[in-house]
């Protein structure tokens, strides 16, 4: 129930000050938003698998006053990461403290980015909602951090301010290795969506299907961070995790629908901003057929920017008064994004538990219920 209060919030102040263009008292009911995501995040009891296997190690992360003597080369996390959970801990040691200070943190930084880049925030929260809420609040805890940290060098990125770039990029990578995909954005910034978009991003696909082949020695790149190459490894050897269904989804909405809406933004003359990360997204998008895991990590970071895209693209429709267009558009937008699958799907090797059991019902630390089913999920990620 309370996900669907926190939609028809969005929903009505979507339709006041994005669509209707009304300015009285935006900043009040903006910052309300803000304040309810982070509550409704960082006040949830045992919501995301991500974040009961965080809530059963959180006891073994160092305190403060033990880091000195603590061995960084050791730990499965990364270097920030482990100074964050110290940092939580000198005022409590309680995990959900830290998950309550996680979730102000990103939201803060998703909100405040959102509110930099569009006009339309609360179509840009809309979508931030439905395609990511859960996910980033609930499924990659140290990861969200990493993008959260990541967004403040987008605007280095268009200025050509490169040193500023990479200085927050490394910090976004000592939260979370999987940061490092962002230290090659800065080789694609003269990328622009014409035929070259196109055609780079056909043979950027053969070149890929090759370098598939020679996993092996693609991994050893991955030497120098901590822990990364047997991660990087396991997630190939492990294989795609979609079925053939959740492969024809995941290309579909991750690749065909933005294709579509690029094509027609670029035949309607429509400006389309942050083309570099939507040749990205898109590049990812097919490879995330071969194997959901790895993939999708890198594109998590290109998440936001898509948003923009988004926004953009229902915002010049909507002025265009193509109403019917932005209708079948949006329709055509929420049935493939792999969020609609994922949540349909069966949970794993469990018969009896459904993918949305993670996240469904609600619950918080006031009340502290268990799910049967959630904790079945839970333990057999543990095996």
């Amino acid at each position: 129930m309370i996900y669907l209060l926190v939609l028809l919030y969005l929903i009505f102040f979507l339709i006041q000050y994005d669509v209707l263009q009304k300015k009285a008292r935006f900043k009040f009911f903006y910052i309300t938003a803000l304040l309810i995501f982070i509550l409704v995040a960082g006040l949830r009891y045992c919501v995301g698998l991500d974040s009961m296997n965080y809530s059963d190690s959180y006891f073994a992360m160092p305190k403060w006053f033990e880091l000195g003597t603590f061995d960084f080369s050791s730990s499965r996390y990364d270097f920030l990461w482990i100074i964050f959970c110290a940092f939580c801990k000198l005022f409590s040691n309680d995990y959900y403290f830290m998950q309550f200070i996680h979730a102000t943190i990103i939201n803060s930084a998703y909100f405040f980015i959102i509110y930099k880049f569009t006009k339309y925030r609360f179509t840009a929260l809309f979508f931030y909602y439905i395609l990511g809420f859960l996910y980033l609040n609930t499924e990659i805890i140290r990861e969200s951090l990493a993008i959260a940290v990541f967004l403040f060098a987008i605007s280095a990125f268009y200025n050509k301010k490169w040193i500023n770039y990479y200085v927050v990029t490394t910090i976004s990578i000592l939260i979370h290795s999987s940061a490092i995909f962002t230290l090659f954005f800065p080789f694609l910034y003269k990328i622009k969506p014409n035929k070259y978009f196109a055609i780079s991003l056909a043979v950027s696909f053969f070149v890929c299907i090759l370098l598939w082949q020679n996993y092996e020695v693609f991994t050893k790149y991955f030497y120098f961070i901590s822990d990364a190459e047997r991660k990087v490894e396991t997630y190939i050897v492990g294989g795609t995790v979609y079925n053939l269904n959740g492969i024809i989804f995941a290309v579909f909405g991750r690749v065909i629908v933005p294709i579509i809406f690029i094509i027609y933004a670029k035949t309607n003359t429509f400006v389309i901003k942050h083309s570099p990360f939507l040749w990205l997204y898109i590049l990812l998008g097919i490879f995330i057929a071969y194997n959901s895991v790895i993939f999708e990590r890198f594109q998590n970071y290109l998440f936001f920017p898509f948003i923009f895209f988004l926004v953009d693209f229902f915002a010049q429709l909507y002025k265009q008064q193509k109403l019917r267009l932005v209708k079948i558009s949006l329709f055509f937008l929420l049935i493939t994004v792999p969020v609609v699958y994922r949540y349909s799907g069966r949970e794993s090797r469990l018969i009896d538990t459904y993918f949305y059991q993670r996240y469904f019902p609600y619950y918080s630390i006031l009340d502290k219920q268990n799910v049967n089913e959630r904790e079945k999920m839970h333990r057999d990620y543990k095996k």
